[in-house]
């Protein structure tokens, strides 16, 4: 693929992109032969000198780029499911065997298993930060460019020790014209400058994106129960572990929001809720522990497709059936949601 420009690059991403799950085998080797020419375009039209070796047989590639006087080495994978922590571990060894000081980014277009940010995270020398689908196409369609988010990650790594730092949040608000919801995907980045951003009055926080589909349609009913003008924002952490430390980070830049932490009930739920203890502020966050997830709150959620066989289309019929979530009849079963659901409302009617 010869050199092409940014819009040219989101316009064959979302061809990409469209292919359907359901496709055969080979289809899925041409894209993943088709995503490594597209990034080393995007490479390329940053000056970022990509030298990438291909493996036409699976979708993914490894390579290395330069930034700022520094190489990275880069792997991609594109697979129907999110990377569990052992493809990541599998590139930390490849990194591990590098120049010391090398630091590797992994893209997972399907993004990572929970237990995968949470694994990598624990009492480990950080040199692996990882990128999801949502990360690379708000690189690509809003010209934040690669360079930029990776410069993002790796100030967010030093300082708090994040190993996977969304890109992106979705705020949510209401219009003064005619109260519909408005509903906009921004970047969290600390590059761009987060105080040029509308303050947010409340940010919650969740572990996954299948955590933000939920809120998301939740929220938005609130908004328009309260008729409420105050601003939301999401942000999904990417696991569990991750969640002290994005909190840490965040609230530096907005001090003044009011904080909702949503975290599943488990053993690692106890530990973070240790972890965020030690340092935030009492009043100024509220931490709620669905049990066994957040996904209990949909209906006959114990029918969702399993994400390990078909993750597209668990993500369709999670954001399916959040629509159809009755927050006054789930109140009176979920005691839960009941607190989260009343918290919610008091705060934007204030």
């Amino acid at each position: 693929m010869t050199s092409i420009n940014r819009p040219r690059i989101w316009e064959i991403y979302n061809e990409l992109r469209s292919l359907p799950e359901e496709a055969d085998r080979s289809l899925k080797q041409k894209r993943g032969r088709e995503i490594e020419s597209l990034i080393k375009s995007l490479l390329e039209l940053e000056k970022l000198q990509p030298r990438l070796r291909f493996r036409p047989e699976g979708e993914e590639l490894d390579g290395s780029f330069q930034l700022n006087g520094n190489f990275y080495l880069l792997e991609v994978k594109w697979h129907s499911a999110p990377s569990p922590a052992s493809s990541i571990y599998a590139f930390k060894g490849k990194v591990d065997g590098k120049l010391t000081g090398t630091i590797g980014f992994f893209i997972s277009i399907a993004g990572f298993s929970k237990d995968a940010v949470n694994a990598l995270g624990k009492g480990k020398d950080i040199n692996v930060l990882l990128f999801d689908g949502n990360d690379l196409e708000i690189d690509i369609k809003e010209n934040k460019g690669f360079a930029n988010a990776c410069e993002a990650k790796l100030r967010a790594a030093a300082d708090e020790g994040l190993i996977f730092y969304p890109l992106e949040a979705t705020d949510i608000s209401k219009k003064l014209d005619d109260h519909s919801i408005v509903t906009e995907q921004v970047s969290t980045s600390k590059i761009d400058t987060i105080s040029s951003q509308a303050k947010p009055d409340l940010i919650i926080l969740s572990e996954g994106i299948t955590d933000r589909l939920i809120l998301m349609e939740l929220i938005s009913k609130a908004i328009s129960e309260t008729l409420s003008g105050k601003r939301v924002k999401l942000i999904d952490v990417g696991g569990a572990s991750n969640l002290p430390p994005t909190f840490k980070g965040i609230s530096t830049e907005y001090p003044n929001s009011k904080y909702f932490i949503i975290i599943d009930d488990d053993f690692i739920g106890k530990q973070v809720i240790h972890e965020i203890g030690k340092f935030a502020i009492p009043g100024t966050y509220t931490i709620y522990q669905p049990s066994p997830s957040i996904e209990d709150w949909l209906p006959e959620s114990k029918d969702l497709p399993d994400s390990t066989k078909s993750y597209l289309n668990r993500i369709h019929e999670i954001r399916a059936r959040a629509m159809k979530i009755e927050p006054d009849e789930l109140k009176k079963t979920n005691k839960q949601f009941d607190n989260f659901w009343r918290d919610l409302l008091e705060f934007l009617k204030k």
